[in-house]
């Protein structure tokens, strides 16, 4: 999959949420440790249903879903964001507070959600998956937050999207 590649439900550009390549040796925590280094989603898809991928332990990765064609296409390209980690601690459960944080992008942790609690089940074994990251797109002057969720025994991520 490239930066090219198109998302078969919506025809935008597949992107990643997250690479975790730049901070893999920094973080100890088992849940990053068995993740892929980066994240595939389709943003747009994502803000209404949950995007599947899947990933081989030698790093390939392949979209699972959606597949369908989504009623709002041609939604138009939304441009590259890089953001870095710092490795700031925050207190525990401070994401459970959706409006108490500045910048609420985080790795593991507990998801702030915007409305309610909403983890996917895994497309490959149905179970819910573990919640890994979140996004919160304030900072680049937009609103919501993207979650990233992965199976570690399927191999599987999940995105959602939620906003006010």
């Amino acid at each position: 999959i490239t930066s090219e590649t198109k998302c078969p439900s919506c025809d935008g550009k597949l992107s990643w949420l997250f690479d975790f390549s730049t901070i893999r040796g920094k973080i100890t925590q088992r849940f990053l440790a068995d993740s892929p280094e980066r994240i595939l989603c389709c943003l747009h898809c994502s803000c209404f249903k949950p995007t599947y991928a899947g990933y081989d332990a030698d790093g390939s990765e392949e979209w699972l879903a959606p597949f369908e064609k989504c009623q709002f296409q041609n939604y138009g390209e939304r441009k590259a964001v890089v953001r870095h980690c710092n490795n700031l601690p925050f207190p525990p459960f401070a994401c459970a507070e959706p409006f108490g944080i500045e910048d609420a992008s985080t790795i593991g942790g507990v998801p702030m959600w915007l409305q309610h609690a909403d983890f996917p089940r895994c497309i490959k074994c149905s179970q819910l998956t573990p919640f890994l990251a979140q996004l919160d797109n304030s900072t680049l002057g937009e609103e919501g937050i993207y979650y990233a969720f992965f199976c570690g025994h399927c191999r599987v991520s999940a995105v959602t999207y939620q906003q006010t």
